[in-house]
């Protein structure tokens, strides 16, 4: 997913890894531009 989002040229993005009680997660946030 993340490769793919890096590839998209519209795509400004970030992700962010998180460590809970329950293990390793994690989240990506984008915003597609003109």
């Amino acid at each position: 997913m993340l490769a793919l989002m890096a590839a998209e040229a519209r795509l400004d993005a970030t992700a962010l890894q998180t460590v809970g009680s329950k293990g390793w997660d994690g989240f990506a946030i984008a915003v597609v531009g003109d």
